[in-house]
């Protein structure tokens, strides 16, 4: 079972910067609760963005770099 960090370098170098919590899960092996555990704190980190509920992005670290950000779900602009 890979961690999230290795799952999130493995979709970015395979040109694929978004993924679903249900195939988050399928991967991962996490019960659902850890898997947002994990979630969280990568959103905290600022390498993952949820634009809409059980959909994510992945914030590649040139945009990371250059301080980028990116609303919430629900967030107001």
């Amino acid at each position: 079972m890979a961690g999230i960090d290795q799952y999130l370098d493995n979709r970015l170098a395979h040109g694929r910067a978004y993924f679903s919590r249900e195939e988050a899960l399928a991967a991962l092996g996490l019960s659902p609760a850890a898997l947002s555990a994990a979630l969280a704190r990568q959103v905290k980190k600022g390498r993952v963005a949820v634009p809409k509920h059980g959909f994510y992005l992945i914030v590649r670290p040139e945009d990371r770099a250059l301080g980028a950000r990116i609303r919430r779900a629900g967030s107001i602009p």
